[in-house]
């Protein structure tokens, strides 16, 4: 809400100044408060105004020559274009950032204009040519402590290599952006301590100033008495004189205890604030730590139904002196490997949890919207959310890649949408 309020204030401001800047035909500035205007609509998410000032702001600069501050534009203009979900079009903006760049030299904001273009391959799907782009920035914004780059950098990251399967890859990034926004948490916390402090200080000078004023006025008041009146009116005006004082000291001091009362609340609140993240940060550890122990459990249960498997082909060799002894084994072994199911109900039961904690209220929604869906169509969705294969997926449901296609064929059928078209229709 602040900084809604913020953006507004801001709009309204430049607002006025673009108009003033336009008729003095002042072009430079007036460019620059055409730019401040468009960021001010992105805050509020108004990303296709944002788009349209930035472009006027382009040409205005363009036409007098300044390209060193060009390319700020062309990146909002990027970025807004992305918003608006036309990536392609932001990549090709950003294409000629690259160009202004190799022409003049200037390498300001060079950072951010990486970073888009990162992230809009990274939309696009270009996910090889997006990962080495944005594992540059990520490293170049880290050393430099760019904080406000690399912590989105470093989640897109994070996603890029959950895609491709790189799930330890994924958990490092994650963990550098967790970590870096507890960074800028923390200075922010350092900041609004500061601010805090130089209030009180302030404040406390006001009341001390305040004070002497009072005094001052008083001792002229004094003064006239003591020029004008007799010896009893003297005794009189000091007696009124000192009596004034100790009430303006206790008005004072009243004023100050409030300041510090304020003071002490606003440390309060930081301090729920750092117990409250760090109360995150343990919970995100822990649901990390579940994650891995319950994929190690999968990828075990999976080593010993392949050993149970293999076990069985062994038992099927020819012979009548293995006959009996091998039917025999055979039958232990079939329901062994029954019993080990790769996905039985409590292994479902645990998946789906870690899955609502990852994708909250998803599950209940496709209740909700579908409820004609199957077991087995519902678990294909959940584990279609994840981008699994279609192996990976008859992996976890302990069924062959036809069986998948089938049950996707079937599903199609059933409700008319494939499972990605689902998805969409959940999640909006």
């Amino acid at each position: 809400m602040l900084l809604f309020t913020k953006a507004t204030r801001s709009i309204r401001l430049s607002c006025c100044a673009s108009r003033v800047l336009e008729e003095t035909r002042d072009t430079a500035n007036w460019a620059y408060a055409l730019t401040i205007q468009g960021n001010a609509y992105a805050r509020k998410n108004d990303y296709a105004k944002c788009l349209e000032l930035n472009k006027k702001a382009f040409l205005l600069r363009r036409a007098i020559g300044l390209k060193g501050v060009m390319l700020e534009n062309i990146n909002n203009m990027a970025r807004s274009l992305g918003k608006l979900n036309n990536w392609q079009a932001a990549l090709d903006t950003l294409s000629s950032a690259e160009k202004l760049m190799a022409e003049t030299g200037f390498r300001n904001g060079q950072h951010f204009i990486q970073a888009t273009t990162g992230e809009a391959l990274f939309h696009l799907n270009r996910l090889s040519e997006a990962d080495p782009i944005l594992l540059e920035n990520f490293e170049f914004c880290r050393a430099r402590k760019i904080y406000n780059v690399a912590a989105p950098t470093a989640d897109l990251l994070s996603k890029s290599k959950k895609m491709q399967g790189k799930l330890a890859e994924s958990l490092y990034f994650r963990e550098q952006n967790v970590s870096i926004k507890d960074t800028l948490a923390s200075k922010e916390k350092e900041k609004i301590i500061q601010e805090t402090a130089a209030k009180y200080e302030t404040r406390e000078k006001q009341a001390q100033i305040a004070s002497l004023e009072r005094e001052n006025q008083l001792a002229r008041e004094r003064n006239f008495w003591i020029g004008g009146l007799s010896s009893l009116l003297l005794i009189s005006g000091v007696w009124f004189a000192r009596f004034r004082q100790r009430k303006l000291k206790e008005a004072a001091e009243k004023d100050l205890a409030a300041a510090e009362l304020k003071s002490d609340l606003l440390l309060a609140r930081e301090q729920m604030l750092a117990q409250t993240i760090e109360k995150q940060q343990t919970e995100l550890e822990n649901n990390q730590q579940q994650l891995a122990d319950f994929t190690t459990h999968l990828i075990e249960k999976k080593h010993q139904i392949e050993a149970l498997q293999n076990k069985l082909d062994a038992a099927s060799v020819p012979g009548e002196a293995r006959e009996s002894n091998g039917k025999i084994a055979a039958e232990e072994d079939i329901e062994a490997l029954y019993g080990q199911r790769l996905f039985t109900d409590s292994d479902w039961a645990t998946f789906r949890k870690y899955f609502e904690k990852v994708f909250p209220g998803f599950f209940g929604q496709l209740k909700l919207n579908f409820p004609e869906l199957t077991t087995a169509e519902t678990r294909l969705v959940l584990l279609t959310k994840m981008n699994l294969s279609t192996k990976e997926i008859a992996d976890l449901l302990a069924i062959s890649p036809d069986s998948v296609r089938r049950l996707r064929s079937r599903f199609k059928k059933k409700t008319g949408l494939s499972e990605e078209e689902l998805l969409v229709g959940v999640e909006a």
